[in-house]
């Protein structure tokens, strides 16, 4: 399926199983009107699959040897991605950063393989209002050595600059306002 037929595949998708018009409280702590349950849809074959193609078409030629992002939103893109990138013969490491560092086992606050010094990463989350969650996934990374290449979401809530552009390479597959009826 070309690009265009899985944007709007997706598109729809969201708009018939994510979309939710009631008045909610945002992670951030703001409150909207409308709200979009990206993992409705990133934990549904289909979804996961279009998710994946559309954000490996903005990754593929990137100097990234792997991906990841903040739990739980982006779990389900992470698998999605990796399984994409691998049948694509580039196949990329996954990792997932807790919300808090585990307190038993091996302690670990980043999930999977192991990240080099100077490797470089693409982070990924279902939805950005604020990014303070990716920001956090910045801190973490950063101080491992690891270089951010770009940071991609699947909806952003066009909330307020989030990422210095001069720093960060910031892209989402849609924008809230994508969303509202006007």
């Amino acid at each position: 399926m070309d690009i265009s037929q899985a944007r709007q595949k997706l598109y729809n998708l969201i708009k018939k199983e994510a979309l939710v018009k009631k008045k909610v409280v945002l992670a951030s702590g703001k409150e909207s009107s409308v709200y979009l349950d990206i993992r409705k849809v990133s934990l549904a074959a289909e979804g996961s699959v279009l998710i994946a193609q559309l954000m490996w078409e903005q990754i593929k030629d990137a100097a990234c040897t792997a991906i990841g992002g903040p739990t739980i939103g982006a779990d389900p893109i992470v698998g999605a991605v990796l399984y994409h990138s691998q049948r694509e013969g580039r196949p990329l490491q996954g990792f997932i950063i807790r919300s808090a560092q585990k307190r038993h086992g091996m302690m670990n606050l980043v999930e999977g393989p192991s990240l080099a010094k100077g490797s470089s990463a693409v982070l990924v989350d279902d939805v950005v209002t604020t990014g303070g969650s990716l920001k956090a996934a910045i801190d973490i990374l950063e101080k491992e050595g690891v270089r951010i290449e770009k940071i991609l979401a699947v909806i952003d809530r066009e909330e307020e600059k989030k990422f210095d552009p001069e720093k960060y390479a910031f892209s989402a597959l849609f924008e809230l306002s994508d969303f509202i009826d006007r």
